[in-house]
């Protein structure tokens, strides 16, 4: 094998000197209709609803305790640099949840519904073991 063979690359090249790597140009695949919101409305089934209404109430939670005054408080350099990242990885959450429900990743859509309603169910425990079994006192 010369080293010409080696370098030459077998992909179409365009008349405008780009290279051509479409799906139907790979080994026979066929090509793809573009999805549509049509398309994606059945998917959405409530599974992937409710993880979506509990990540951006989070992030709406997150973005509010961004927007609250506060002055005087000298941990709020802290509490910004912890809320920022909060925000980004809920919205790169809800950004992934909708990514996996486009594309049918049904494990991918219950991973995130369990992350997201993980810290509902804990607080809503709590809040029952503190009103109803736990004794003051």
């Amino acid at each position: 094998m010369s080293l010409g063979e080696i370098v030459r690359d077998r992909r179409p090249i365009r008349s405008d000197e780009s290279i051509h790597t479409d799906r139907a140009s790979v080994r026979g695949a066929r090509p793809r209709a573009a999805l549509t919101m049509a398309d994606v409305s059945g998917r959405w089934n409530w599974v992937s609803v409710a993880a979506a209404i509990l990540l951006a109430c989070y992030l709406g939670v997150a973005i509010w305790a961004l927007a609250a005054p506060s002055e005087y408080d000298p941990q709020q350099g802290m509490a910004i640099g912890f809320i920022i990242p909060v925000a980004l990885i809920v919205g790169g959450l809800l950004l992934l949840l909708w990514r996996a429900v486009v594309r049918g990743r049904r494990w991918l859509v219950w991973t995130i519904f369990v992350l997201a309603a993980y810290p509902a169910i804990m607080l809503a425990a709590q809040f029952v073991y503190e009103h109803f079994f736990h004794t003051p006192g």
